[in-house]
């Protein structure tokens, strides 16, 4: 399966990013090496205009989230998080949905959900 360019979505609260599903290619430039160079991967930035989720950033500075993540800083200031979710899209909505309710303990009712793509 080709993946569109475009494609991705991001999940949001309180008008906030929680994290984006992008496809891996576009972090090959930070030395990310994925699995398949179809696959997707969660995206999760933690920077200081993000200010619902400054102790979902602490949970992925150290324990097992940090080993489970691979991390960039870009820009500076801005603390990358992703994990390559795969490309068959069952397997994306489950993972998804186990960082919502694990990571974030998200109320769903609360989330929206913004995708794009072709």
């Amino acid at each position: 399966m080709k993946t569109s360019k475009s494609y991705g979505a991001t999940i949001m609260i309180s008008n906030q990013v929680l994290f984006q599903i992008i496809p891996s290619r576009f972090f090959i430039q930070h030395g990310f090496e994925p699995r398949d160079e179809d696959s997707f991967v969660e995206a999760h930035f933690f920077n200081k205009n993000k200010t619902n989720t400054t102790e979902i950033h602490e949970k992925f500075k150290g324990g097992n989230l940090n080993t489970e993540f691979f991390y960039f800083e870009d820009p500076k200031n801005n603390h990358n998080y992703i994990r390559e979710i795969g490309s068959d899209f069952a397997k994306i909505e489950k993972m998804a949905m186990e960082t919502i309710e694990i990571i974030y303990k998200a109320d769903l009712n609360e989330l929206s959900l913004e995708v794009n793509g072709k």
